[in-house]
């Protein structure tokens, strides 16, 4: 039983050393990152300018040239997964469509004659 204590004790030690070690390693690095000296940039020349703006340019350029093939080779992709309708199908289709808008038309009209009716109707009884 007490050799489990002194090996937990000696954990506690190495722990609390590596604490120790680590709080003074930060402490390093803050003095010394308060003390780095400064270094100043050069002005670039225009003609450095202008061949990082040509070279930011193209890089720009090809950017957007593989963006594109990429976008058409996507959208080709998924047109291929497309399951198109058979002849038949796109018949059957608009002739439901057709038939449904002749259906609407007549209930709409319908209620409108219906609606109209009452109105006029109102308007002689209480004019």
């Amino acid at each position: 039983m007490s050799g489990k204590k002194s090996g937990s004790k000696m954990n506690a030690a190495k722990k609390n050393t590596k604490a120790a070690q680590g709080t003074e390693a930060k402490k390093d690095e803050a003095i010394g990152a308060k003390t780095k000296p400064e270094t100043s940039k050069k002005p670039e020349t225009k003609d450095a300018k202008q061949s990082k703006a040509a070279a930011k340019k193209e890089k720009t350029a090809k950017k957007r040239g593989a963006a594109f093939k990429r976008f058409f080779a996507e959208t080709k992709a998924e047109f291929r997964k497309i399951v198109w309708p058979t002849p038949r199908q796109v018949l059957k289709n608009t002739i439901v469509v057709l038939v449904m808008i002749v259906v609407i038309g007549a209930v709409i009209w319908i209620l409108d004659a219906g609606a109209s009716a009452t109105l006029n109707a109102f308007l002689k009884h209480y004019s």
